[in-house]
């Protein structure tokens, strides 16, 4: 109750002080205040989120007709199958799938399971959520370390081969949920500023995420140096059962058909949006899933935080308060390259992440990169990428993200491991986007 009070006394005073500016200034204002809500503690992300809609509603700057059409959204839609993937994950127990894979594949090669492991994590996760993906995966790689230790090994907690495996699958998750506009929070919203539909931001994103995840490998070598063995027991596999094989053949089938349907009916229709919510409904049909499990499974707050981001996006390029923006900082960077530029603000970014959500780093950077590096020749992918890829680049701080917080709350990985390592690969990885955007301009 006390939550919701705040949430009418923040929307009133957020009224009556912006409504009697011009409507560039509403604009500018409207994105401070947003700064101020998703930035600060007063009230939970969801709520905070909230009201940046409902205030630019309230004051003119867009109509709710705009605000329901971001709402039908075809990569809304295939988020939500992210999210009933990750329920049927959770309820058919697909980590039975990944160990027998695992088993089938490694030939009792402990570095060839570790890879394999982390290729998996990382496929899975563009797929449904990077965090539903770690929270998914981090129980298998704790069962298969089991196997891992030796007679004198230190206990899973201090082993190294403990923080290499949980530090691998976690940065592995959220590296694999760059690649597309369902794995990533920041991909969607980054992606959907820009007009790139899931194609176009596959494309773009998947060398970069590639180059950087086999960075990460080489950077977990030289960092824990595991020792591995050349022979590893597994569990027998499980054969899987009918509602397992159906449902992966539901899954496989509408991704395949998403991927064909986004490539072939690019920028004429967006009826192929129907083909994830077509397959939600045959899983929930044939109780592969259940109702309440994926409404459970269902993230409202991400939903809503791309609502309300788009929503600002929008209020900055309509009203003019994005230009006001453009006008303020281009003098103190004019004389400047745009590398510089570039360089300046992927720091910022990358900087920012680590202390604030990275949908809201994302929410909050994109609108503005794009009215800031655009008008200068940058390019509109350049800038989705470097917001998207790089407002996920929180690899440093266990509180950065749930992912990171996961492995460190179940003690996988200590404190130092995850700053020690995490700022190692996110100085790499910065330098190795920052490479990449050149290359791409």
């Amino acid at each position: 109750m006390q939550t919701y009070l705040i949430m009418l006394v923040t929307i009133i005073g957020g009224f009556l002080f912006i409504s009697p500016f011009s409507m560039a200034e509403q604009g500018f204002l409207l994105f401070l205040f947003a700064m101020l809500l998703w930035g600060g503690n007063l009230l939970p992300i969801l709520h905070a989120t909230i009201i940046i809609p409902i205030l630019a509603i309230a004051l003119g700057l867009i109509s709710f007709t705009d605000v329901t059409t971001i709402l039908l959204s075809p990569i809304l839609a295939i988020f939500i199958f992210g999210f009933a993937f990750a329920c049927f994950s959770q309820e058919q127990g697909l980590d039975k799938v990944v160990l027998h894979t695992v088993n089938k594949f490694s030939k009792g090669h402990e570095r060839v399971a570790s890879y394999l492991l982390f290729a998996l994590t990382c496929f899975i996760s563009m797929w449904t959520s990077n965090v539903v993906t770690a929270a998914l995966m981090l129980p298998v790689v704790m069962s298969i370390n089991t196997t891992f230790q030796h007679k004198g090994d230190k206990q899973p907690s201090q082993n190294s081969k403990t923080h290499y495996l949980a530090v691998g699958v976690v940065f592995s998750a959220t590296l694999g949920g760059m690649c597309t506009q369902v794995g990533s929070s920041t991909s969607l919203i980054a992606s959907s500023l820009a007009q790139l539909d899931f194609i176009g931001w596959l494309i773009g994103a998947l060398p970069i995420v590639t180059l950087l995840w086999l960075a990460m490998l080489l950077l977990l070598e030289i960092y824990f140096k595991p020792q591995f063995r050349k022979k590893l027991t597994l569990p027998p596999p499980e054969p899987l059962s009918a509602a397992q094989k159906w449902g992966l053949v539901i899954v496989i089938g509408t991704l395949l058909l998403w991927v064909i349907a986004a490539a072939v009916l690019r920028g004429e229709t967006k009826l192929y949006g129907l083909i994830p919510l077509v397959s939600v409904a045959i899983l929930l049909a044939k109780r592969f899933i259940s109702i309440q499990g994926a409404v459970n499974a269902i993230r409202w707050r991400v939903i809503v935080i791309f609502v309300s981001a788009f929503t600002l996006g929008k209020v900055l390029h309509a009203s003019g308060g994005g230009q006001l923006i453009v006008d303020w900082v281009t003098p103190l960077l004019s004389n400047s390259s745009i590398w510089i530029q570039l360089a300046i603000f992927l720091l910022l970014l990358v900087t920012m992440t680590e202390f604030m959500s990275n949908v809201a780093c994302a929410s909050l950077f994109a609108p503005v990169l794009f009215l800031l590096l655009i008008p200068q020749g940058v390019s509109v992918e350049q800038v989705a990428l470097m917001a998207g890829i790089g407002g996920s680049f929180a690899f440093v701080l266990p509180t950065a993200t749930p992912a990171n917080n996961l492995a460190y709350a179940h003690q996988y990985v200590t404190r130092r491991t995850m700053i020690g390592f995490g700022g190692s690969f996110k100085a790499a990885a910065t330098l190795i986007l920052f490479a990449c955007l050149i290359v791409f301009h």
